[in-house]
């Protein structure tokens, strides 16, 4: 059965139909590479225990963090958000 059309549109919906695959698939490419060199960067100075450099770059991490953080409590929600009211920007369009 085809969901039922209301005969309006979300603004949710109408940010879907602007990302187009190429911008896409380049925006993946980007962030995969800052995110590998930046633990590439955290791994090496790990190894040489810089605690200096942890000390000082830790802040920048927070949004990270958060990112992440948001990803993992909606993944162990025991059930699926009902609303739009349940999802934030880190998890609304998270398969």
């Amino acid at each position: 059965m085809p969901p039922l059309n209301l005969g309006y549109a979300t603004e949710a919906a109408d940010e879907d139909n602007l990302v187009d695959e190429s911008e896409g698939e380049t925006s993946f490419h980007e962030l995969e590479c800052y995110l590998t060199e930046a633990k590439d960067i955290i791994v090496k100075q790990h190894e040489i225990k810089n605690y200096r450099f942890v000390k000082k770059v830790e802040k920048y991490f927070g949004e990270v963090r958060k990112f992440v953080n948001n990803i993992k409590h909606y993944r162990q929600w025991l059930t699926n958000p009902q609303t739009w009211r349940d999802h934030n920007d880190n998890t609304m369009y998270l398969d």
